[in-house]
């Protein structure tokens, strides 16, 4: 993953950010994907690929924070080898759309986006046809 990616994905959201429809097929998607989610005790964020950028993030996360990343993804994974849930009242105490790692990572990202100085404007403003294709090295 380039940073033009990321500079690319954030352009995209603002975008898209701003239509109704698809405001509202996020909120249900995202009350699937929570209640999914509140069943085995995982987070959002403990799902996301170790990417370099991702490992940097999560290696500036204090201890504990990443001790119980690793518990609930040990749980998730018992949980489903067991093919079962957790109690209700248990899952009824789970927050998995509450982030941990996003501000880490945007930093993570700005920082190599400031190092690598590459500009999205720049490569659009030069109508250079398949950027998305370039994106992934």
């Amino acid at each position: 993953m380039t940073t033009l990616y990321w500079k690319l994905e954030r352009e995209i959201y603002s975008v898209l950010g701003k239509s109704k429809i698809l405001q509202a097929i996020g909120k249900h998607y995202a009350k699937g994907v929570e209640k999914e989610l509140r069943k085995i005790g995982l987070r959002y964020e403990d799902l996301i690929i170790e990417t370099p950028d991702v490992q940097e993030a999560l290696r500036r996360l204090p201890p504990d924070v990443l001790e119980a990343r690793h518990k609930r993804i040990l749980r998730a994974g018992d949980l489903s080898a067991k093919h079962t849930y957790l109690p209700d009242h248990i899952q009824a105490a789970q927050k998995p759309l509450e982030s941990y790692l996003a501000v880490e990572l945007d930093k993570v990202r700005d920082e190599i986006i400031e190092q690598e100085g590459t500009g999205l404007e720049v490569l659009l403003s030069e109508g250079k046809p398949g950027v998305i294709g370039r994106l992934h090295k």
